[in-house]
């Protein structure tokens, strides 16, 4: 993946524990054609509340959709920014569904 997007995390209350989960994260991360090293980039997204990975924001975007649903009693929020100005997205997670979305907003080809 040769492009690089940031993932930011931010936390209402309680925070997501990416351990306890990883075995699930890894099988969406590998259905996105990342391998297990993305574990820790995602690990300190949602820990310290920022990571750069590999690949377009539209795909962090569902990454982080597929984890707002293993965790549905966690509330936080999520922004994806990409190499292209207009790859970014803004997501508010609530009971594991998007409560507000916004992008991501695309160049016609």
């Amino acid at each position: 993946m040769s492009e690089l997007s940031i993932l930011e995390i931010q936390y209402a209350d309680e925070s997501i524990d990416v351990d306890e989960h990883a075995e699930r994260i890894y099988a969406i991360l590998k259905e996105c054609g990342y391998g297990r090293e993305a574990l820790n980039d995602l690990r300190d997204a949602f820990t310290d509340g920022e990571a750069e990975l590999g690949g377009r924001a539209e795909t962090l975007l569902y990454i982080t959709e597929e984890i707002a649903k293993l965790v549905p009693d966690i509330k936080f929020s999520a922004r994806g920014t990409g190499e292209e100005f207009r790859d970014t997205w803004v997501r508010e997670f609530e009971d594991g569904m998007a409560m507000f979305a916004a992008g991501p907003w695309n160049y016609k080809d």
